[in-house]
């Protein structure tokens, strides 16, 4: 839906505050093509439809909590939540473009958009995407677990250097993996052990060295 702003001043501050947001997602190097995919996100469409059917407006589409990681010598920000609209004008990105675009709908508050976007980088040997792969491993979708998976058995060097530079992160998502089966799937998987996620532990620890 098309967006509602208050007035242009308001508008243009939040317009800067996302950008700056989107950037900090992403090591330096990737600044300019992050540019690019900020310019083809959907800022105009800002209102959504709550449970009652009455729409409302958001004008701040991406979350202002963060989780604050190392990927080699810089400091990045993954954003806890977006909620852009899905972008419509993607083909003249080029490929680099392409993934920061599923990066950043890899947070989208919907988790079958999660699910869309980051099927699409399980191929993506980039280490700069692992860490959006690590924080889904926390979360409670299964189904991205399982794609998870499927890209630690394509990617498992560059999550291990990941888990290695963000030792109390990584400790971090262990706990909320643990949390949501036990919240979310204890009655399918009683038995921890036989739960992929904890197969995938498994996985991690015969290799990792921390």
């Amino acid at each position: 839906m098309l967006f509602l702003w208050h007035d242009q001043i308001a508008m243009e501050t939040i317009l800067d505050k996302n950008k700056n947001a989107l950037l900090n997602s992403f090591p330096k190097e990737l600044h300019n093509d992050a540019i690019n995919v900020f310019e083809i996100l959907p800022h105009n469409e800002n209102v959504f439809i709550n449970c009652y059917n009455e729409n409302y407006i958001k004008n701040d589409l991406i979350h202002n909590n963060v989780e604050t990681v190392k990927l080699n010598n810089d400091i990045i920000k993954i954003p806890c939540r977006i909620y852009f609209y899905e972008p419509k004008n993607i083909e003249n990105l080029n490929n680099i473009q392409k993934g920061i675009v599923c990066c950043v709908y890899s947070r989208h508050h919907n988790g079958f958009v999660r699910q869309k976007y980051i099927q699409k980088m399980v191929d993506n040997k980039n280490y700069w995407v692992t860490p959006f792969f690590v924080q889904l491993f926390g979360e409670y979708i299964y189904e991205i677990m399982e794609i998870f998976d499927e890209y630690l058995n394509i990617n498992m060097d560059n999550c291990i250097k990941f888990i290695n530079e963000n030792q109390k992160y990584w400790e971090k998502i262990k706990n909320r993996m643990i949390s949501c089966w036990h919240e979310y799937y204890r009655r399918k998987y009683p038995e921890f052990n036989k739960y992929l996620g904890k197969e995938i532990l498994e996985k991690i620890n015969k290799i990792i060295n921390i």
